[in-house]
């Protein structure tokens, strides 16, 4: 039976609390004012601070095996001045779950950190050169791990036995995978590995049962005996289209695994670097599916699409670029057929020449508020587009930019908008809408911007709009109104040529000055013209149209702001022909109507003329004119029905 005061003393143990580590628990030597840390007491207990100086000279060294067994303390923080941490340093420190490596260790010895049961995570540092054998090995509880670019090798069972292990980043300098570098580690599902490695030794990754995806960036390593074995169930050698040749067929096995093509960003694209940053030059054109394009790659940022990057890419069905893309450039996606989506970063200004021209998936496009122009053909032939959002900033809309965009049914124009290019929205034969902003700055609608779009069913053309160009709206068989803006003073050939159900135009400022003959050829019978009267004037001499007995110009009825009188029907035709006129029908179908024609110069008495003179002719209107020759010109003439 224990005595009083050794029961007293055990009390004592028992509630006293643990005090932290400090340098009395460390032993060391000093040498030209450098200090090596040689030992810990066992005993230490908690959060360790190293000082940064002892006795006025500087800690740059933790001696092998100085902290090794000190199984109580739970972190540990080393000065920046080390430079050298020794084999064992920190071996079976069981509840250490973190440390602080300084940037300037270039080295990390043999079993540094072995049977580190508590330790979760650790960052090596970038001057990191080389580490040794076994130095995280049975850290149970190890759950990721950054290797730092500029070491070559993972050395021999480096990170044996870390069970809870599920990450690890392999560096591009790796060459060499050593033996039993990952043996037991049953939580890693998946790792990369390096172009430049080219050797994977024995046991490398044996054990590993939960590993089902290796994948391989560069050709087929050198593999030992057993580095393989006993993954997880149907594991897979993932490896990138244009190396696949150095493992053998898709669908074969090399060493125990799959052979599968890779569809990781990193592993189907090509890229240029210069001065730090990335242009993304090609893809592999079978790559499928989603695509994330990342914000770096080898360190360096993403800032670019090249030219025909991704063109041909027809199974990829979404692409992520990154935000700090500034450019992508012509044809940069075009043919991508199976294309339903695509983020376009805020950084970009235009958007370039037949940059998506066939992405006949492509359902909706929002384009970013910085971009100033949409370039030639950039949305042609995008047939399954249903609404694009065109953001205030815009300028330019080019030559055939949303040609063929046949599912597009409604498009406002921002007021920036200074230009429209030929056939721009040509052949959207699903278009409705094209709304135009009050303030509108749109000068020019070019030749064939809206031909074909046979959905479209009216239209107000904007105040600054000087011209109607070519075939601007030719065929659009649905357009039923117009209304002109008030700077039109040209309307070129073909303009609304073949819009067959336009019954009403609108001319808030007169007649232009210049109408081709086919600017309005067959439109809707009996469309007019409609007019304020006091423009009326502008239309000119009016002719009269035989059975309308209206004003007609350019094949539109002059309506002074109100309703055109109805052209005549057929029984009225009739009705006439009862008198001296006669209508009769030719052999061929058609009707011919004679009737007879009087003079006079005073409106008052008119006298029958001698219609010998009347050399009839049939116009580009189809239309037949009357020439009369030798007639005074203050002579007024009319048509005498009856007797």
């Amino acid at each position: 039976m224990k005595s009083l005061p050794a029961l007293l003393a055990l009390f004592a143990c028992a509630v006293l609390p643990l005090q932290a580590a400090d340098v009395s628990d460390l032993t060391y030597t000093t040498d030209e004012g450098r200090v090596t840390i040689t030992d810990c007491d066992e005993n230490a207990s908690g959060e360790l601070l190293i000082p940064d100086e002892i006795e006025e000279n500087t800690v740059t060294e933790i001696g092998s095996n100085a902290f090794s067994n000190c199984a109580s303390l739970t972190s540990i923080t080393i000065p920046a001045g080390v430079t050298v941490i020794g084999s064992g340093a920190f071996n079976a420190c069981a509840s250490l779950t973190s440390i602080t490596i300084p940037e300037g260790v270039t080295s990390i010895g043999e079993r540094t950190f072995s049977n580190c049961a508590s330790l979760t995570n650790v960052t090596i540092p970038e001057g990191v050169a080389s580490i040794g054998e076994r130095a995280f090995s049975n850290c149970a509880n190890l759950t990721s791990v950054t290797i730092p670019e500029g070491v070559t090798s993972v050395g021999k069972n480096t990170f044996s036995s870390c069970a809870s292990l599920t990450s690890v980043t392999i560096p591009d300098s790796v060459t060499v995978i050593g033996s039993g570098a990952f043996i037991a580690c049953a939580s890693l599902t998946g790792i990369t590995v390096p172009a430049r490695v080219t050797s994977i030794e024995e046991n490398a990754f044996r054990e590993c049962t939960n590993l089902t995806g290796i994948t391989f960036l560069g050709s087929a390593p050198t593999v030992g005996n057993l580095a393989f074995d006993n993954l997880g169930g149907g594991a897979q050698a993932i490896v990138t289209p244009e190396e696949r040749a150095s493992f053998g067929d898709a669908g074969s096995l090399w060493n125990g695994l799959l052979i599968v093509d890779c569809m990781d960003a990193l592993c189907i694209l090509t890229w240029s670097t210069d001065d730090g940053v990335v242009i993304i030059t090609d893809c592999y054109e079978e790559a499928s599916g989603d695509l994330l394009i990342p914000d770096t790659i080898e360190g360096n940022a993403v800032i670019g699409i090249g030219s025909n990057a991704f063109e041909d890419c027809a199974s990829l069905t979404s692409i992520t670029i990154p935000a700090g893309v500034t450019a992508i450039d012509t044809s940069a996606f075009e043919n991508c057929t199976s294309l339903t989506s695509v983020t376009i970063p805020a950084g970009i200004t235009v958007i370039d020449t037949s940059v998506f021209e066939n992405c006949t998936s492509l359902t909706s496009v929002t384009i970013p508020a910085g971009v100033t122009v949409i370039d030639t053909s950039a949305f042609e032939d995008c047939t399954s587009l249903t609404s694009v959002t065109i953001p205030a900033g815009v300028t330019v809309i080019d030559t055939s930019a949303f040609e063929n965009c046949a599912s597009l049914m409604s498009i406002t124009i921002p007021d920036s908008v200074t230009r429209i290019e030929n056939r721009a929205f040509a052949e959207c034969s699903s278009l409705a809408s094209v709304a135009f902003g009050e303030n509108s700055a749109l000068s020019y609608i070019g030749s064939s911007a809206f031909t074909e779009c046979s959905g479209l069913t009216g239209v107000t053309i904007p105040d600054r709009v000087t011209k109607i160009e070519e075939d601007t709206f030719y065929e659009c068989t649905s357009l039923t109104t117009v209304k002109m803006g008030r700077s039109v003073y040209e309307i070129a050939s073909g303009a609304f040529q073949n819009c067959i159900n336009l019954s009403e135009v609108e001319f808030p400022m007169g007649a232009p000055t210049e109408v081709h003959v086919t600017s309005f050829l067959n439109i809707a019978v009996g469309a007019r013209a409609v007019v304020l009267p006091e423009y009326s004037a502008s239309f000119g001499t009016l002719e009269s149209n035989l059975f309308n007995f209206t004003p007609v110009w350019n094949n539109l009825v002059v309506a002074d702001g109100e309703e055109a009188s109805a052209p005549c029907t057929l029984e009225q035709l009739q009705t006439l022909a009862a008198g001296s006129p006669v209508l009769s029908k030719d052999p061929d179908g058609s009707f011919r109507l004679s009737f007879g024609l009087q003079k006079s110069t005073d409106l008052e008495t008119f006298v029958p003329l001698d219609l010998s003179g009347l050399n009839p002719t049939i116009n580009e209107q189809g239309q037949i004119e009357l020439r009369l020759t030798s007639i005074e010109d203050t002579a007024f003439f009319r048509l005498q029905f009856g007797n």
